[in-house]
Protein backbone atom coordinates (compact mmCIF):
# COMPACT_ATOMS: atom_id res chain seq x y z
CA UNK A 1 0.00 0.00 0.00
CA UNK A 2 2.76 2.42 0.91
CA UNK A 3 4.65 1.54 -2.45
CA UNK A 4 1.34 2.37 -4.19
CA UNK A 5 0.40 5.77 -2.40
CA UNK A 6 4.59 6.83 -3.16
CA UNK A 7 3.28 5.80 -6.69
CA UNK A 8 0.79 8.47 -6.84
CA UNK A 9 2.51 10.86 -5.10
CA UNK A 10 5.70 10.90 -7.69
CA UNK A 11 2.63 10.79 -10.56
CA UNK A 12 0.42 13.94 -8.85
CA UNK A 13 3.52 15.93 -8.84
CA UNK A 14 4.65 15.25 -12.57
CA UNK A 15 1.17 15.93 -13.74
CA UNK A 16 1.68 19.54 -11.49
CA UNK A 17 4.86 19.77 -13.10
CA UNK A 18 3.65 19.60 -16.73
CA UNK A 19 1.01 21.96 -16.28
CA UNK A 20 3.59 25.13 -14.39
CA UNK A 21 5.38 24.37 -17.25
CA UNK A 22 2.69 24.70 -19.69
CA UNK A 23 1.47 27.53 -17.76
CA UNK A 24 4.59 29.30 -17.99
CA UNK A 25 5.21 28.65 -21.41
CA UNK A 26 1.45 30.86 -22.45
CA UNK A 27 2.19 33.62 -20.17
CA UNK A 28 5.70 34.13 -22.06
CA UNK A 29 3.94 33.52 -25.31
CA UNK A 30 1.75 36.94 -24.86
CA UNK A 31 2.48 40.31 -26.13
CA UNK A 32 4.30 42.42 -23.26
CA UNK A 33 1.30 44.20 -22.76
CA UNK A 34 -1.05 41.79 -23.45
CA UNK A 35 -3.51 44.19 -25.17
CA UNK A 36 -3.84 44.86 -28.88
CA UNK A 37 -1.34 45.96 -31.11
CA UNK A 38 -0.67 47.19 -34.49
CA UNK A 39 0.87 45.94 -37.38
CA UNK A 40 3.66 47.63 -39.36
CA UNK A 41 6.71 46.76 -41.58
CA UNK A 42 10.17 47.71 -42.17
CA UNK A 43 12.50 46.51 -45.68
CA UNK A 44 16.07 46.22 -44.85
CA UNK A 45 19.26 45.01 -46.95
CA UNK A 46 20.15 42.28 -44.22
CA UNK A 47 17.96 40.91 -41.22
CA UNK A 48 20.85 38.97 -40.12
CA UNK A 49 20.08 37.75 -36.51
CA UNK A 50 16.48 39.03 -36.07
CA UNK A 51 14.44 36.10 -35.40
CA UNK A 52 10.76 35.96 -35.19
CA UNK A 53 9.56 37.19 -31.86
CA UNK A 54 12.27 39.20 -31.31
CA UNK A 55 11.78 42.16 -28.84
CA UNK A 56 10.98 46.06 -30.61
CA UNK A 57 11.49 48.78 -28.48
CA UNK A 58 11.10 52.18 -28.04
CA UNK A 59 14.04 54.26 -25.71
CA UNK A 60 14.73 50.53 -24.15
CA UNK A 61 11.09 49.75 -23.44
CA UNK A 62 9.72 46.50 -25.00
CA UNK A 63 6.66 47.61 -27.02
CA UNK A 64 6.22 44.78 -29.50
CA UNK A 65 7.86 41.37 -31.41
CA UNK A 66 8.97 40.67 -34.72
CA UNK A 67 6.04 38.95 -36.52
CA UNK A 68 7.10 37.40 -39.31
CA UNK A 69 10.45 37.93 -42.01
CA UNK A 70 9.96 37.25 -45.57
CA UNK A 71 12.40 37.91 -49.06
CA UNK A 72 10.32 41.19 -50.91
CA UNK A 73 12.16 42.23 -54.04
CA UNK A 74 15.45 41.75 -52.99
CA UNK A 75 15.02 42.87 -49.79
CA UNK A 76 14.15 41.24 -45.74
CA UNK A 77 10.48 42.57 -45.36
CA UNK A 78 10.14 42.58 -41.63
CA UNK A 79 6.69 42.70 -40.06
CA UNK A 80 6.46 43.80 -36.55
CA UNK A 81 3.26 44.32 -33.82
CA UNK A 82 3.48 47.28 -31.91
CA UNK A 83 1.16 48.24 -28.86
CA UNK A 84 -1.77 50.26 -29.96
CA UNK A 85 -0.97 52.37 -27.04
CA UNK A 86 2.59 53.66 -28.64
CA UNK A 87 1.98 56.44 -31.11
CA UNK A 88 3.86 56.36 -33.89
CA UNK A 89 4.36 59.18 -36.50
CA UNK A 90 4.71 59.58 -40.25
CA UNK A 91 8.73 60.43 -39.55
CA UNK A 92 9.18 57.40 -37.47
CA UNK A 93 12.40 55.48 -38.16
CA UNK A 94 13.74 51.94 -36.83
CA UNK A 95 16.83 50.84 -37.09
CA UNK A 96 18.88 47.26 -35.89
CA UNK A 97 20.83 47.00 -32.64
CA UNK A 98 23.04 44.17 -31.69
CA UNK A 99 21.52 42.49 -28.25
CA UNK A 100 24.69 40.40 -27.86
CA UNK A 101 27.88 39.37 -28.68
CA UNK A 102 26.49 35.87 -30.26
CA UNK A 103 25.09 38.31 -33.22
CA UNK A 104 20.97 38.66 -31.81
CA UNK A 105 19.79 41.73 -32.81
CA UNK A 106 16.58 43.70 -32.07
CA UNK A 107 14.88 46.37 -33.68
CA UNK A 108 14.20 49.64 -31.96
CA UNK A 109 12.14 52.78 -33.13
CA UNK A 110 11.94 56.19 -32.95
CA UNK A 111 8.48 56.92 -33.20
CA UNK A 112 8.61 60.18 -34.66
CA UNK A 113 7.37 63.55 -33.81
CA UNK A 114 5.04 64.02 -31.05
CA UNK A 115 1.62 65.67 -32.86
CA UNK A 116 2.46 64.50 -36.16
CA UNK A 117 0.63 62.41 -38.47
CA UNK A 118 -0.30 59.27 -37.46
CA UNK A 119 1.36 56.46 -39.24
CA UNK A 120 -1.67 53.95 -40.42
CA UNK A 121 -1.62 50.25 -39.38
CA UNK A 122 0.37 48.26 -42.44
CA UNK A 123 2.50 50.95 -43.10
CA UNK A 124 6.29 51.08 -43.83
CA UNK A 125 8.66 52.35 -41.22
CA UNK A 126 11.58 53.95 -42.81
CA UNK A 127 15.12 52.54 -41.62
CA UNK A 128 17.19 54.74 -40.20
CA UNK A 129 19.99 53.07 -40.14
CA UNK A 130 21.56 49.81 -40.64
CA UNK A 131 24.18 47.66 -38.55
CA UNK A 132 27.66 47.04 -39.50
CA UNK A 133 27.86 43.41 -39.42
CA UNK A 134 30.60 41.57 -38.42
CA UNK A 135 31.98 40.78 -41.93
CA UNK A 136 32.16 44.36 -42.14
CA UNK A 137 34.55 44.85 -39.48
CA UNK A 138 36.37 42.43 -40.53
CA UNK A 139 36.58 43.91 -43.72
CA UNK A 140 38.12 46.87 -42.24
CA UNK A 141 40.14 45.41 -40.34
CA UNK A 142 41.97 43.82 -43.16
CA UNK A 143 42.09 46.73 -45.07
CA UNK A 144 43.77 48.06 -42.31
Amino acid sequence: MGETWRSARVGLMVLAGAFAVFAVYRYVQEDAAGGESVEYYALFADAQGLIRKSQVVVAGIPVGTIEEISLDNGRARVTMRIDEDVPIFDDAAVSLRSVSLLGEKMLEIYPGTTGGTPLPEGAEITVGGEAVGAGDVMETVNEV
